[in-house]
C-alpha cells in the first residue's frame, strides 16, 4: 500500500510504500505527520485520528477478534436453528462493537481485510454442528484484494462446514454502486452452496430493486421495523406486505430485535419463519443452546397453536348447565313457588348481578326459610342468611375455554356466566373447563407429536389401516436411532430433541421426492409410508444414508471416525459412548390384515437391521441391502 503524509499547512509531504498494514501502522510516521492519504485515495485523514486508536488498529490486523454467536430461533416449534456471528474486539476489558471496529478500518482502507478477517473467524470460531451459521459480509469487498475466489467455501470446507449450513448476510444499508458485479458474485456464491440473506430489509438505499435482482434466500426485517410491532398498526402493514410477497416466492424470513412477549406474539401471529432478539437469547462467545430461550418461545408457540384452533376450544351449549334467569326485585314468596317448579341449580338475579348455586337454593327451598322468608324481599333474605353466591363474569358464546380458563384462574371463580345476543344462555363451570382442557389436550397428543409437529399414533394407524383396507401396495418404513440414550444422557434433553428434530426434517425432506407420509410414533421412533413405489430398496438404502448423515452432523469428526465419543458419565467417570445410528425396516401392507400385525412383522426387522447394521426390507433376505458403514 502507498501512503502520502502531510504537515499542518500541507506543504511538507512525504510518499512511503508499505508490504502490509501491519507495517503502516508500526511506522513512527504517524507521529511526525498530521494528515494522509491511502493509495490515491481524495478523501484526507487525520494521522491523530489514526494514532489515538492505533492499539485497536493492531488487534484489527493481527487478527486478535472475539466472534460472538446470537441464536436464531424457528417459529415452528421453538428450536435453535442457526447462530448469527457477530464480531467483538475486547480492548480495555470492554467489548467494542462492529461499528467503531470498521469506522477504524475504513480510516486506512482496511474494511475489506477487515470483512476477510470476520467471515474467516466467524466460520474457524464456529462449533455447532448441524446448525446454520449466518455470516455477515459486504460484498463490494468481494472483488477487493483481500479475497479470492473459493476463500470463504475453502475456510468453510477445512472447518467441517457444509456450504449448504452458511448464510452470507448482505446488509441492506450497504450502498452498493455496481448491481451487475453484485448479482455476479451473489450467483457465485449461491452456485457453489450458500445460501443468501438479505439484512436490514427495508433501511437502505434501494431494497426493493436489490431485491428482485439477487433474490435471497432470507429476508431479515430490522429491528426498527419489529420493535413495537404489537402496537404500531403501520408496521404490521408493512411488514404483512413483505410477508405476502416472501411467501409467495418462497423467501424466508426472519424478525430481528425482539425484546418483548407482545412483539414476539405479534410475528408469529404474522406467520415469520424466524426469531431473534434479546428477549430469547444474548449474543455470546459460549455458544451454548439458550435454554430459557428455548422453552420461552416454545410456550409462546404452544399457546398460539392451542388458541388458533378454535373449533377445538369452542364453547358449545352442551358444556353449560342451565340456569333461571329473573329480572327485578321477586319476594321470597314468589321465587320459592318459582323453584319449586324448576330444577335448575343456578339462578341469576340480573338487576343484583348476582349467581347463585345450588346450595344457595336449597336455603331458599327449606321449610325454615320459608316460614321466616315468605313475605319478605329478596334484600331482606340476603341481608339475613349466609348464602354463597359469587362476583359475576360474563363471557360470549363465541370465546374459546381458554380464555374462560385464563378468567377462572386469574379471578379465582368456580363459575362463569355465558351469553349470547340473545342474553344469558348458562352457566360454566370449573370442573366442566378443566374437564373440556383435559380431552382436547389429550386428543393434541393423540393426533400430533408436539416436539416434531408430525401425526402421532393415532393418524399413523388410520393410515397404515386405510392402505390394507384398499389393498394399496404400501411400504411401512419403522426407523429409530439405535444408541440414542448415551447422547441424550451425555449432551442433554434439548441436544437429543435436536437430534430427533433433525431427523424428522431429514425424513419429510426425503419424503417429499415420493408424496410420502411421515410420522412420528414417539421418543426417536419414527414411520414412512411409500405408497405404489417400485424400487423400493433403492428408496429405502437413500433413505438409511440420508438418515445416517443426519445424524453425523451432530458429531464431531474424530468421534465419527473413532466410532464413540467420550465423556463423563452420570457417576463422573470418563467413558466411551457409542455414536448414534439408524434402525431401519420396511414391510408392505398387501401382506398384512391389520396395523398390529404389520407393527409385529417390524419389531421383528428391527431387531434384524440393528444386528446387521443396515436397513431390512421384509422378504428381501437374498437380495438384502449392502452393509453401510455408520
Amino acid at each position: 500500500m502507498r501512503v502520502r503524509f502531510l504537515d499542518k499547512d500541507l506543504s511538507k509531504s512525504e510518499l512511503k510504500e508499505y508490504a502490509d498494514i501491519g507495517s503502516f501502522v508500526e511506522d513512527d510516521a504517524l507521529q511526525k505527520y498530521d494528515f494522509f492519504l491511502v493509495d490515491d485515495n481524495k478523501c484526507l485523514k487525520s494521522t491523530k485520528f489514526i494514532y489515538d486508536n492505533i492499539n485497536i488498529l493492531k488487534l484489527l490486523v493481527k487478527k486478535e477478534i472475539t466472534m460472538f454467536y446470537q441464536p436464531i430461533f424457528s417459529n415452528k416449534d421453538g428450536f435453535v436453528y442457526a447462530y448469527e456471528a457477530l464480531m467483538r474486539i475486547k480492548y480495555n476489558e470492554n467489548y467494542l462493537s462492529p461499528k467503531v471496529a470498521f469506522d477504524i478500518a475504513k480510516e486506512v482502507s482496511i474494511e475489506y481485510f477487515l470483512d476477510a478477517v470476520c467471515r474467516e473467524q466467524a466460520i474457524l470460531q464456529y462449533k455447532q454442528k448441524g446448525l446454520k451459521l449466518f455470516i455477515n459480509i459486504n460484498p463490494n469487498s468481494s472483488n477487493s484484494v483481500f479475497f479470492k475466489r473459493g476463500f470463504t467455501l475453502n475456510i468453510a470446507l477445512q472447518n467441517n462446514l457444509k456450504p449448504e449450513n452458511v448464510v452470507l448476510e448482505i446488509t441492506e444499508s450497504e450502498k452498493f454502486e455496481d448491481i451487475e458485479a453484485l448479482k455476479e458474485i451473489i450467483e457465485y456464491y449461491k452456485s457453489i452452496g450458500f445460501s443468501i440473506a438479505f439484512d436490514d430489509f427495508g433501511t437502505g438505499y434501494n431494497s426493493l430493486n436489490i431485491l428482485s435482482q439477487i433474490e435471497p434466500d432470507y429476508i431479515k426485517f430490522p429491528i426498527e421495523l419489529i420493535k413495537g410491532i404489537s402496537r404500531s398498526r403501520l408496521k404490521w402493514q408493512i411488514v404483512r406486505g413483505i410477508m405476502d410477497m416472501a411467501i409467495k416466492n418462497g423467501i424466508k424470513t426472519i424478525a430481528e430485535g425482539i425484546e418483548n412477549k407482545e412483539d414476539l406474539k405479534t410475528i408469529l401471529e404474522l406467520g415469520i419463519d424466524y426469531s431473534q432478539g434479546f428477549l430469547l437469547a444474548m449474543p455470546s462467545a459460549s455458544q451454548e443452546l439458550p435454554k430459557e430461550g428455548i422453552m420461552l418461545l416454545r410456550n409462546v408457540i404452544i399457546q398460539k397453536k392451542l388458541n388458533s384452533i378454535k373449533d377445538r376450544y369452542s364453547i358449545s351449549k352442551d358444556d353449560l348447565e342451565p340456569i333461571k334467569v329473573l329480572k327485578g326485585k321477586p319476594d321470597i314468596k314468589y321465587l320459592i313457588e318459582m323453584l319449586k317448579k324448576n330444577d335448575s341449580e343456578w339462578l341469576y338475579l340480573e338487576d343484583f348481578d348476582i349467581l347463585i348455586n345450588e346450595s344457595c337454593i336449597r336455603r331458599i327451598l327449606n321449610t325454615f326459610s320459608e316460614n321466616l322468608f315468605y313475605y319478605k324481599t329478596i334484600d331482606y333474605f340476603f341481608e339475613h342468611v349466609d348464602c354463597h353466591y359469587q362476583s359475576i363474569e360474563k363471557i360470549d358464546i363465541q370465546d374459546n375455554i381458554l380464555h374462560a380458563y385464563h378468567i377462572s384462574v386469574e379471578k379465582h371463580l368456580d363459575a362463569i356466566l355465558v351469553k349470547s345476543n340473545q342474553g344469558i344462555l348458562g352457566v360454566l363451570t370449573k370442573a366442566k373447563i378443566l374437564e373440556k382442557l383435559f380431552d382436547t389436550f389429550y386428543k393434541i397428543t393423540l393426533y400430533t407429536n408436539p416436539l416434531t409437529g408430525l401425526p402421532g399414533n393415532v393418524i399413523i394407524e388410520k393410515e397404515i389401516e386405510n392402505a390394507i383396507e384398499q389393498k394399496i401396495s404400501a411400504y411401512v418404513v419403522h426407523i429409530d436411532i439405535s444408541n440414542f440414550k448415551p447422547f441424550n444422557d451425555v449432551y442433554g434433553f434439548l441436544a437429543g430433541d435436536m437430534m430427533i428434530k433433525k431427523l424428522a426434517q431429514t425424513l419429510q425432506s426425503f419424503a417429499f421426492k415420493y408424496d410420502a407420509f411421515v410420522g412420528h410414533i414417539g421418543g426417536d421412533d419414527f414411520v414412512v409410508i411409500f405408497k405404489n413405489v417400485k424400487n423400493i430398496e433403492e428408496i429405502v438404502r437413500s433413505l438409511y444414508e440420508e438418515a445416517t448423515g443426519a445424524l453425523k452432523e451432530l458429531y464431531k469428526e474424530e468421534d465419527i471416525k473413532n466410532g464413540y465419543f467420550v465423556s463423563k458419565d452420570r457417576e463422573g467417570n470418563v467413558r466411551k459412548f457409542p455414536i448414534a445410528n439408524i434402525t431401519l425396516a420396511a414391510a408392505n401392507t398387501l401382506n398384512y390384515k391389520n396395523s398390529q400385525d404389520i407393527a409385529k412383522k417390524l419389531a421383528e426387522l428391527k431387531k434384524e437391521s440393528k444386528r446387521l447394521l443396515r436397513p431390512v426390507v421384509e422378504d428381501s433376505s437374498e437380495s438384502l441391502i449392502g452393509q453401510i458403514v455408520v
